[in-house]
């Protein structure tokens, strides 16, 4: 999938580059009817150009000499150009191709190498298709605060809600720090109002930034999507997005449980994980079901699925939701 993000950034350069092209030949054209002089020397200019290819395949052996002399003439031509463009009150490099990048020249790629531009691209993409842009910016690990949790040990718990959070948050930066070296799945489960939501934005974040393909969906949005999908003849959606739960780097499934759970949802949903599953493709599935309530509404070939391959973390506490609102 990221494949198909590469080719649409390739054409945008394209495009940049023609843009680019057709801006310089405006400014030429306006340019050459008010200062006759520089058409004149640019067609010295394209007339050096000629030479250096005659010298190269007619006097191979004074190849060196000959285009010595002819760079200079060059550079004499250049310099009366950025003079006579001074005088009229134009930059000194009106009549040149002008770039968003320097360093690439708008071509995305320096030698085989992408550019630094291109890799920002390829991110800023990757932040659209998340579903998540306008949330990341206020949930992240930087803004989430382990005080919220309390620090007493609660009933029925080995650890603290503080404790067990402050694990909890450990594991997932380390999930997302080492993502390209583990093949590990996240189950949080728990209450409402406890940060699962909040800290798989934040596991996205760092993997967007990284340059990794996230989506994020509500699992009944999940299930629309498929059902309209297959079903309804006149949709017009791009099947980008079903490529993209199947093979985006990391799928985020939010609130699992809130879909209506048809025999339909239940066979798409096993099929979604199975199949990521089975090809090595990273989830984290939040839902605030306890593991009974899950092993009693879903199928037991779901709820192995979910018991033997992903990482379980419960959530426990008072909702923080509500205690930020008392503190605010």
């Amino acid at each position: 999938m990221i494949k198909s993000l590469i080719v649409d950034i390739i054409q945008e350069y394209d495009k940049k580059r023609e843009d680019s092209q057709r801006k310089l030949k405006m400014r030429k054209e306006k340019l050459y009817q008010e200062i006759p002089e520089l058409a004149l020397i640019e067609n010295k200019m394209r007339e050096i150009g000629l030479e250096v290819v005659k010298a190269v395949q007619s006097h191979p052996e004074q190849v060196e000499q000959l285009t010595a002399k002819l760079k200079e003439k060059s550079i004499d031509l250049q310099m009366e150009r950025a003079e006579i463009l001074a005088s009229h009150g134009y930059p000194v490099d009106y009549l040149e191709l002008k770039f968003s990048c320097n360093f690439c020249q708008d071509k995305g790629f320096i030698g085989t190498k992408r550019c630094k531009c291109f890799e920002q691209r390829l991110i800023d993409k990757a932040y659209v298709q998340s579903n998540l842009h306008n949330l990341l910016e206020k949930e992240n690990f930087d803004t989430f605060h382990i005080d919220y949790y309390a620090d007493k040990e609660q009933e029925g718990q080995e650890e603290s809600p503080r404790k067990n959070m402050e694990n909890i948050l450990l594991g997932c930066i380390n999930y997302a720090k080492d993502f390209e070296n583990h093949n590990k799945n996240l189950f949080f489960y728990g209450s409402p109002g406890l940060g699962k939501t909040f800290l798989s934005h934040a596991i996205a974040k760092e993997l967007l930034q990284k340059g990794k393909i996230v989506l994020y969906q509500t699992s009944s949005d999940l299930i629309d999507f498929i059902r309209k999908n297959k079903f309804d003849q006149n949709n017009n959606q791009e099947n980008t997005l079903l490529e993209r739960i199947y093979l985006s780097d990391l799928l985020i499934i939010d609130d699992l449980g809130t879909e209506n759970l048809t025999e339909f949802a239940k066979m798409e949903l096993f099929n979604i994980i199975n199949k990521r599953l089975l090809t090595g493709k990273k989830m984290v599935i939040s839902t605030n079901l306890s593991l009974r309530e899950l092993q009693e509404k879903y199928p037991n070939r779901f709820t192995s699925r979910i018991l033997g391959h992903f990482q379980l973390y419960k959530f426990y506490g008072e909702d923080i939701r509500i205690k930020r609102k008392n503190i605010l």
